[in-house]
């Protein structure tokens, strides 16, 4: 007789991810016990991710992310995506924390930085002029800070 499984989903990758209940139970106590209860969580966050990635060790395993709504984050924000787009044929460094498909003003500063704002006047992005990558071919490194609102 095969195992009772705990967890039998589709994701939307096309791939089914199955775990049996005796195993999800080990899973839950030894070896990641901040997960005991959390079963119907795992069940929606394969079936409908926030965010997929491949995983740096070996990348045919995907990695499904879910912004648990309405929990508490361990003091943690919700996440937002912010893109972060550098391009050294044209020279710039774009990062955009808001909607690209908003953007009604640019503005230059003194700086050679181009502001990019919606129609209220919110800035949503900006670009960095005559940007150039470190020469190092180490790729482009990103550090975000976030500071609590005052």
């Amino acid at each position: 007789m095969p195992a009772a499984l705990a967890l039998d989903i589709l994701t939307p990758l096309g791939c089914r991810v199955r775990c049996t209940a005796s195993w999800w139970q080990q899973v839950a106590t030894l070896k990641h016990p901040v997960m005991a209860g959390q079963l119907a969580e795992v069940e929606r966050t394969l079936a409908d991710p926030d965010e997929v990635r491949r995983s740096r060790r070996d990348g045919n395993v995907p990695l499904f992310y879910r912004v648990p709504h309405g929990r508490d984050q361990g003091g943690r924000s919700p996440m937002d995506k912010i893109r972060v787009l550098a391009d050294q044929q044209g020279a710039t460094l774009t990062v955009w924390w808001g909607d690209p498909a908003t953007e009604a003003i640019c503005e230059e500063t003194a700086d050679e930085v181009v502001l990019m704002k919606d129609a209220a006047g919110h800035v949503i992005g900006c670009e960095l002029l005559h940007f150039q990558a470190a020469a190092d071919g180490g790729g482009l490194s990103v550090q975000a800070v976030v500071r609590p609102a005052a």
